[in-house]
Order: C-alpha cells, then sequence, then structure tokens
C-alpha cells in the first residue's frame, strides 16, 4: 500500500489543493468534504489489531488529522482479505450524508452525516456481486504467515452517487472469468427506497470518475485496440422496455 496524491479543483476548474491520502488504508475510495477534508475509504492498517480495523470509512480534515472512522469492515475470517476488501466508492448526498457502495456482496449504505450516524442499508442483493466473486478471486501467495491477496480480476464497485432525480447510480467495473474476455461494466440505478428501476451492461469497462455540471459523466476506459486509456463524457438516461 502506497499513499496518493489527489489534486482538489473547484467549480471554476481553479486548482485548490493537494491531498497525501494515508498509507495505511488500502484505497478505494477518495471524496474531499466541505472545510477542506476528505473521506477515504478502504481496509485500514497492517494488523488485524488496530482499533481502525473494524472500519471501512476514514475522515481526515484539512490537515490530514484524523476524525473518525466507521462502516463495517468486509466480513471474512482471513484479515489479508478484509484489509484488501474492505470499503468502495463514497459520494456526499445532498442533505450532507453520505453514500458508500461495498463490493461481495453488492450493498449501498447511506449514513445521516461525516461521522456514521444513521447507518441505512439502501440495498443489498448478490444477484449484482456475490461473495463467491470475491472467494474466486483469492490466491494463496508465497511468504511467511498466511499470506492471500487478490488476482487483478476481481469486480468491484468504482462509482456511487446521486443522481439529479434523486435516485443512486452504482457502476461496478466486471472481469470475466477468461481473461482474453473484454472486461465490462454493470450500471445499476437504485431508489432511495432500494428498488433497482435499472440495470445494464456496457461494453467498455468504464471508470467512472464524477459527474459534470451539466448531468454528464467522466470515464475513462482503456481501448484495447489502440493499447491505451481513453477519456468518455456519458449520459445517463433510463429507457423502459
Amino acid at each position: 500500500m502506497t499513499s496518493s496524491n489527489y489534486e482538489i479543483f473547484g467549480p471554476d476548474k481553479r486548482f485548490l489543493r493537494r491531498v497525501r491520502t494515508q498509507s495505511s488504508i488500502w484505497t478505494w475510495g477518495f471524496k474531499p468534504t466541505p472545510g477542506g477534508g476528505f473521506l477515504q475509504s478502504g481496509g485500514y492498517g497492517f494488523s488485524e489489531d488496530h482499533e481502525l480495523a473494524r472500519y471501512a470509512v476514514h475522515h481526515y480534515d484539512r490537515n490530514e488529522r484524523h476524525l473518525a472512522s466507521w462502516h463495517p469492515a468486509a466480513d471474512h475470517d482471513n484479515w489479508e482479505v478484509v484489509r484488501s476488501a474492505s470499503g468502495g466508492p463514497v459520494a456526499l448526498t445532498e442533505d450532507g450524508g453520505v453514500l458508500v457502495s461495498d463490493a461481495a456482496p453488492f450493498r449501498i449504505t447511506r449514513y445521516a452525516d461525516l461521522q456514521g450516524n444513521g447507518r441505512h442499508v439502501v440495498v443489498e442483493d448478490e444477484s449484482i456481486l456475490s461473495s463467491a466473486l470475491l472467494n474466486r478471486a483469492i490466491v494463496p501467495q508465497p511468504g511467511p504467515g498466511d499470506w492471500v491477496a487478490y488476482t487483478s480480476r476481481w469486480s468491484k464497485s468504482f462509482y456511487v452517487g446521486e443522481l439529479s432525480d434523486g435516485n443512486i447510480l452504482n457502476v461496478i467495473l466486471e472481469y470475466p472469468e477468461d481473461p482474453d474476455d473484454p472486461s465490462t461494466s454493470l450500471w445499476v440505478i437504485v431508489t432511495p427506497d432500494g428498488e433497482i428501476v435499472a440495470r445494464t451492461r456496457a461494453q467498455k469497462a468504464y471508470r467512472v470518475w464524477n459527474d459534470t455540471p451539466d448531468g454528464h459523466f467522466l470515464a475513462s476506459y482503456w481501448d484495447r485496440s489502440a493499447l491505451q486509456p481513453l477519456a468518455a463524457k456519458l449520459e445517463v438516461t433510463i429507457t423502459a422496455r
């Protein structure tokens, strides 16, 4: 695990500041918070005995000082799996709350504030992303002790966020069993009450980064023919069938 630098820009596209995330967190999600702080989501630390190892979302202030941790870590009996699998993308809601999207199984959880109060599981559905996919991705690694690691081909939630109509968009990167087959992305829209109103599979493995002021989404994907990443601006609409 290594720390990463995130550059934060304002609505006017001007650079605001650079944030260095905590290297002790196996990061799956990051989101700036009001006041200059940030949320970082992932398994914590190098020891299962650390008090923060039970949590998967961690809040830091603008000076990178730890404020709070919440959201349960992955449910698994192997510490290395817990550290690697915990957490997922996070988003701030219009009412000041937080959305967290887990994988294995697929789950979206809403919190009322940045301290982790008012926990509510919006939806949990093994048919979208099952625990079996996680177990399939765990492989033993040589070395002292009971070390395990993931293969690179583990389907994982990559983006979560509110749409303008109040529904929740979740995007999952999917890896097929055959490594020669192309990866895809699964797009799921859920109501605030947990009803899945749309689900579609895109033939490109889009990594969605954020929404834009005009209601679109910025994403990137690996172009297999050009052998390089490409950027895309996407629009999300629901069409009745």
